[in-house]
């Protein structure tokens, strides 16, 4: 019942901290205000600021985030994924690269923050 209740908590955590940083990646890009990338034309124009990434941070906080709560092999794969998604966004010419790792590194921020507020969670449990 116990460890029933620790992943309905991680459950909880994972979902606000994703809901968080999605509510903060729009105020970013209001604050820095940049342009997006017109290289080439797209079948899809974007016209929404390009810094940072949506895209790599969502990914990036939610794959980290489900990896450290899981804390098995499995719970990595995501991680990659994440990579490849932020990589694709450079590829499709929507993003700067310095987009993208700005975006990872917003969506590491927010899953190391989400996984410090489970374990703190899961510690003061037990105490």
């Amino acid at each position: 019942m116990m460890a029933l209740r620790r992943r309905g908590r991680d459950a909880l955590v994972l979902v606000l901290t994703v809901a968080v940083q999605m509510a903060t990646n729009p105020v970013l890009k209001l604050l820095f205000a940049r342009v997006r990338p017109d290289l080439y034309q797209h079948l899809d124009p974007v016209t929404d600021l390009s810094f940072p990434s949506g895209h790599s941070a969502q990914n990036a906080c939610l794959y980290l985030l489900l990896a450290l709560l899981v804390h098995t092999r499995i719970g990595w794969l995501g991680v990659p994924l994440a990579l490849l998604i932020g990589l694709s966004r450079v590829v499709l010419g929507v993003h700067w690269p310095t987009d993208v790792l700005a975006g990872w590194m917003e969506g590491a921020a927010f899953a190391l923050l989400g996984a410090h507020v489970s374990r703190t969670l899961a510690r003061n449990r037990k105490a």
